[in-house]
């Protein structure tokens, strides 16, 4: 074998190495019935290689539900970085609320594709009845983007991070819930999320 073909070879094997570890697709599991109540899917809708799903629980709807969790799928025409996709996803997260506090960006996986997790606290939205806690990993490989958002809402409050359930007969009650829901959706975010590559069957 001369050394032109040796260097082919070696190109198709590194080639075939790194299609092997690309993402197929991701996964969740969703938050426990004891903190939530059953999920039902609310949406789902698919184009080419793009698509968007949305769950909240059994017996909500959009309008009332304090929770929903979203799972998207973005292909681009061309490779972009994490970096450029988290600061675009947190400009979103600020033009849409009165204001905002952050905890993050935190990368927790930079191997063959990146995943940043961050959380992002709005006082209110802007033209809505409620303020939010969003949970939130973006996962870059290539030209597609795969995103995982977790929004708890909660009342308006008069800063971002101030949750108070005035209206609720049991204020400590409240709080306490809103907090188990919190680091449930924490753990999702962060810990139950499935990466699926290229090579693996059954995913």
């Amino acid at each position: 074998m001369n050394r032109i073909t040796l260097c082919i070879f070696c190109l198709l094997i590194t080639t075939t190495a790194f299609a092997d570890q690309a993402l197929k697709d991701i996964s969740i599991t969703l938050p426990p019935d004891n903190i939530s109540g059953k999920w039902e899917k609310a949406f789902d809708k698919t184009e080419g290689e793009a698509y968007l799903r949305e769950w909240i629980p059994v017996g909500t709807t959009f309008e009332s539900t304090d929770w929903v969790i979203t799972v998207r799928r973005t292909q681009l025409p061309r490779v972009i970085s994490a970096d450029i996709v988290v600061a675009s996803s947190l400009a979103i997260f600020e033009k849409g609320c009165t204001s905002t506090k952050y905890n993050g960006p935190e990368t927790i996986q930079d191997k063959e594709f990146v995943a940043v997790w961050f959380r992002v606290m709005c006082a209110q939205q802007i033209g809505k009845p409620y303020g939010s806690m969003n949970e939130q990993l973006i996962v870059v490989d290539g030209t597609q983007i795969f995103s995982v958002t977790s929004e708890i809402r909660h009342p308006p409050s008069d800063g971002a991070g101030n949750v108070s359930f005035p209206e609720a007969e049991d204020q400590k009650a409240a709080v306490t819930h809103f907090l188990a829901k919190s680091v449930s959706a924490s753990l999702m975010v962060r810990e139950n999320v499935k990466y699926c590559l290229q090579a693996e069957s059954g995913c």
